[in-house]
């Protein structure tokens, strides 16, 4: 079978490589979980991340950026600290990016690679938050944003963080807005309806997905 070449970092052939992605509360995690059932495999960059930062592990520069005050007394990361420095200064989001970035594409990589050796015919998704953001659109064939309305997203952020509108807002506004996000998009998720219209639109992808990489 031939390979295709999406970039020099990662070269696959079927199962593709498809993207998932979309904005904070979007819901991306709960059609992640959905494309599991399915029987797709999910490589989960945010689980990546979190492995990569734990004490003394690869990423662990992170703490000469931004200070021993972000550390735990346990010595792990606060993450919640870490997200309020980047939400409210884009320097510091620039910089932790370009820190974790070139380490999450390696394990990508390493973690793609694993699943198709053992599980040549599975569907593979790469969920990625920043998966746009951070220029990675060009590692995936097709791409999923889940999306949901940005008065959805405030409620679901306050919700889940139990946080003032003003913050809520403040992390919705740091990062791309979703309809940018669709404008690249090969799929579009609507997820403010119920869990079975979103489950039949994740069958339906799903389907199509697979059937386009039959030869």
């Amino acid at each position: 079978m031939k390979k295709r070449s999406i970039n020099k970092n990662i070269n696959i052939q079927r199962p593709r490589l498809i993207g998932l992605t979309g904005g904070i509360c979007c819901g991306k995690t709960t059609v992640a979980e959905m494309f599991k059932r399915l029987g797709a495999k999910v490589i989960d960059a945010d689980r990546i991340a979190r492995e990569l930062t734990k004490p003394h592990m690869p990423a662990w520069q992170i703490v000469r950026e931004f200070g021993e005050e972000i550390l735990l007394p346990d010595n792990n990361l606060d993450r919640g600290k870490i997200a309020r420095e980047i939400f409210r200064k884009k320097e510091k989001l620039q910089a932790l990016n370009k820190i974790m970035h070139p380490k999450i594409q390696d394990s990508i990589k390493k973690e793609y690679e694993e699943i198709r050796n053992e599980a040549p015919e599975v569907l593979v998704i790469l969920d990625a938050p920043l998966l746009i953001e951070v220029g990675d659109r060009n590692i995936v064939e097709k791409l999923i944003v889940v999306s949901v309305d940005e008065k959805t997203q405030l409620k679901r952020i306050m919700e889940r963080d139990n946080s003032l509108p003003t913050d809520a807002l403040l992390r919705i506004k740091s990062q791309m807005p979703v309809s940018e996000k669709i404008k690249f998009a090969d799929y579009v998720i609507d997820n403010s309806g119920s869990r079975d219209e979103i489950f039949e639109a994740v069958k339906k992808i799903f389907s199509e997905l697979c059937g386009s990489g039959k030869t």
